[in-house]
């Protein structure tokens, strides 16, 4: 009994380490993503501000 709790535990917890990393992966892809994002949009103004000179 007290063998079986404890490897329920164990388990339990690399489950909940795994989503916790799943979760940073994410947030660094959000990250990035808003990185390019901001990076595409100061391109499209450096382009519309010369096509206005």
């Amino acid at each position: 009994e007290i063998l079986k709790d404890q490897t329920a535990r164990r388990i339990e917890r690399a489950g909940i380490k795994e989503k916790k990393s799943e979760y940073s992966r994410e947030g660094e892809r959000g990250k990035k993503k808003g990185l390019c994002v901001a990076a595409e949009q100061t391109a499209h103004a450096a382009q519309a501000a010369n096509a206005l000179k």
